[in-house]
């Protein structure tokens, strides 16, 4: 097999090229194969042991060199150097997976709508039942049991273990069930206040006039009808208000502030959850210095094909930035002001008829003011739901 054990490559200069050469063959040192870079530097491939002799006597009759990559199955240990316990407790779990039958490796969700795996998981974990647990000792009615008088979502839940992945098969309460005996009906209100212009009415009972003053939630047409001749009937009502309505929109931008600019350096670390526990191998794991974006990939660790390994490999990538200080002049900021003004007309004006605009400026110093005041003819129905029991 390739690279069973960890090859070291050692890269000496062009000009100590010869030397270096004469020193292997006249200590008759051990090593794999050399080759030359496109540069003139010579790369010496050998094993670790390889490795430490020629270092060793390169050092000894001062030749520059440098090791610039290692690989096989050893380098992976390469950042546990020094950390005894950390090879312990690798050798500690590595022995628990290969031997761990009885072991909850991974946990499998089914049934799920509207909880995530991972409230469920949660769920599990608050009544005592987490990875790693001793199966034999898993009392299955007890631990269901405790699951359903916890929680205020679930209404049933089965956990079934077959070899190390505990299937998990839940059914949600529906909290809903009184109110899908009901039947649903609306009216429509004011969304603002406004003078009415006109009404338009498709269903139900029309509840102001033209010419009145309605406030924000009053309602325009009733979806609750009381005759004589029937009584009170319901409706979902349906239709269109016009009015003339007053909105007032205002910005502000401050004239010093701070600009998040990346730098383009990036970091990226790995650590591992075995269980739900830990490991860490970089010695620099969140010590960076400065300002960091960072994001968090987790995936499962698939280990010759077996799946549902309980270990998951976390990758998060840092992403460095700066604060820097901006300064903007009185023109750049009345730019801003009236790019951010039209964003939300924009927003705020969908399908409304402008009658009036007026707009109104001003700076003190530290912020640039812009506020605008409207009047406009707009539908303001809204739709306001309410539920009958029949």
């Amino acid at each position: 097999m390739k690279r069973i054990f960890s090859e070291y490559i050692i890269v000496v200069e062009k000009e100590k090229k010869r030397e270096s050469v004469s020193i292997l063959l006249s200590k008759e040192l051990p090593y794999k194969k050399t080759s030359l870079l496109p540069d003139g530097r010579m790369e010496i491939y050998a094993s670790y042991r390889q490795h430490k002799e020629i270092c060793k006597c390169f050092y000894n009759e001062s030749v520059e060199h440098k090791i610039t990559e290692n690989k096989g199955i050893l380098s992976v240990f390469s950042p546990l150097k020094g950390r005894i316990g950390l090879y312990i407790g690798m050798i500690f779990m590595l022995v628990t997976l290969i031997y761990s039958s009885n072991i909850v490796w991974c946990i499998n969700v089914e049934g799920n709508r509207k909880l995530t795996d991972e409230e469920i998981i949660n769920e599990l974990h608050n009544v005592g039942f987490d990875l790693g647990d001793y199966v034999p000792k898993i009392d299955y009615d007890k631990l269901q049991n405790k699951v359903l008088l916890n929680s205020d979502d679930l209404a049933w839940i089965s956990i079934n273990i077959n070899g190390n992945v505990a299937n998990v098969k839940v059914k949600e309460k529906l909290h809903n069930e009184k109110e899908n005996k009901k039947v649903l009906y609306s009216n429509i209100v004011a969304k603002s206040d406004g003078y009415i212009t006109s009404i338009s009415v498709i269903d139900g009972k029309k509840a102001v006039n033209i010419g009145n003053v309605v406030k924000k939630g009053e309602i325009l047409i009733s979806g609750v009808i009381d005759s004589q001749a029937e009584g009170v009937r319901y409706e979902q009502a349906r239709g269109e208000v016009l009015a003339y309505v007053n909105k007032k929109i205002s910005v502000e931008i401050p004239l010093n502030s701070t600009k998040k600019v990346y730098t383009g350096v990036k970091y990226k670390n790995k650590s591992y959850k075995i269980y739900n526990f830990p490991l860490f191998f970089s010695s620099n794991y969140g010590n960076q210095s400065g300002f960091y974006d960072t994001i968090e990939k987790k995936e499962k660790l698939c280990f010759m094909g077996i799946k549902n390994i309980p270990i998951t490999v976390i990758t998060t990538a840092c992403y460095e930035y700066e604060l820097i200080d901006v300064n903007l002049s009185v023109e750049e900021a009345s730019q801003l002001a009236n790019i951010e003004l039209k964003n939300k007309l924009d927003a705020a004006l969908c399908g409304s008829t402008i009658i009036n605009k007026s707009v109104s400026t001003r700076c003190d110093g530290e912020r640039y003011y812009l506020d605008c005041e409207l009047y406009c003819l707009e539908d303001i129905a809204l739709e306001q739901e309410f539920f009958v029991t029949e």
